[in-house]
């Protein structure tokens, strides 16, 4: 009953005596994932709650909590984030003709950065790589190269990077294009879609 002062147990419940005991008989056992999750990785992850069910004699079960479960593998939670449009790099150098030369051209490297990212649902970056490509142009005509060319002046060598390739006139043997006839003329703009194409296939990205 409930007094002035507060609530006042009578009887309390309990097994009569003599009265037949009919013991519950354990089911099954349930996991019940949590809004509770964490990642390892790029792998997602729901901590869990496990439970016993136990039938009662009257076909009615009761669930008894047990304490934490086995984490549960939500899946990946990443995606890649590749710079395949020409936008996705970035302009960070231009030499001009009074730098890298040639006795019968003038043209200008263009250098750009690229970066790939394997981003998290919750905004994590878990990888990323960063590369560096050029674009040679003269004239009207850019041209893309496999690797980082060097060019040689009429009187001393300026190179750029790694090694590989060398320009000697506009129609040298040495000279390696992959997109002649881009647009750039001879001034840095965004490279060419058909050029980031191929820079990925080469970075393997």
């Amino acid at each position: 009953i409930t007094t002035p002062k507060g609530r006042y147990d009578l009887k309390v419940a309990e097994v009569l005596p003599g009265t037949e005991q009919h013991p519950y008989v354990f089911d099954r056992n349930i996991i019940v994932p949590t809004s509770n999750v964490f990642y390892e990785g790029c792998t997602k992850y729901a901590r869990t709650e496990q439970s016993e069910v136990w039938k009662r004699p009257v076909g009615t079960e009761y669930v008894r909590g047990v304490g934490p479960g086995p984490h549960q593998n939500m899946g990946h939670a990443c995606t890649v984030e590749r710079p395949t449009q020409p936008q996705h790099w970035t302009l960070i150098a231009h030499r001009g003709a009074a730098e890298y030369y040639d006795p019968s051209i003038s043209f200008r490297v263009c250098e750009y950065s690229g970066s790939l990212r394997t981003v998290r649902e919750d905004g994590v970056v878990v990888a990323s790589a960063a590369a560096t490509k050029f674009e040679a142009a003269h004239d009207a005509t850019a041209i893309s190269y496999l690797g980082t060319p060097q060019y040689y002046s009429a009187s001393a060598p300026y190179g750029i990077g790694g090694a590989g390739l060398f320009i000697t006139s506009a129609y040298s043997p040495h000279q390696t294009p992959f997109f002649p006839g881009a647009p750039n003329g001879g001034a840095c703009g965004a490279p060419q879609q058909a050029t980031v194409t191929t820079w990925l296939g080469q970075l393997g990205w």
